[in-house]
């Protein structure tokens, strides 16, 4: 894990705003209308990503899609997401998708070690429309 920064990433993709208990149910059921309709999006240069904010009272605003320029032209309607520039700690993860979670709390732990203070976004880089494992990139955002 290393403490990188970011510039602003835009995402584009399917929001999902939902209490965390419900997440289990509302991202793979918004993963699969993304992949039906991934043909109007640019192709990702790294996977697909999950943007995650947590905005109180135990419910998180996901965006599920693609990394773009601010420029880029979309075909159909899609969310914009931005994830600002900053400090973020990065860890490259290589093992299941059910784990993913369990390593974003690897990294809060490691970020608090650091003196650090976590903010309340992630991003996570390398969904594939099949579903197979491989490489994540995950990034948490810091406060200070």
């Amino acid at each position: 894990m290393q403490i990188l920064q970011r510039r602003p990433t835009v995402v584009a993709g399917l929001p999902v705003t939902a209490k965390f208990d419900q997440l289990a149910k509302e991202v793979p059921e918004a993963w699969a209308r993304l992949f039906a309709r991934r043909a109007d999006l640019p192709s990702p240069q790294r996977g697909y990503v999950e943007l995650s904010a947590y905005v109180g009272d135990g419910v998180y605003a996901e965006t599920l899609g693609v990394e773009v320029l601010p420029e880029t032209r979309l075909r159909g309607e899609w969310a914009l997401a931005l994830l600002p520039a900053g400090d973020y700690v990065h860890h490259v993860f290589r093992g299941a998708v059910p784990d993913i979670g369990t390593a974003f709390g690897e990294m809060h732990d490691w970020a608090e070690g650091q003196g650090r203070t976590i903010g309340s976004r992630k991003l996570d880089v390398g969904y594939l429309p099949d579903g197979r494992d491989g490489q994540h990139e995950l990034w948490v955002e810091l406060l200070d």
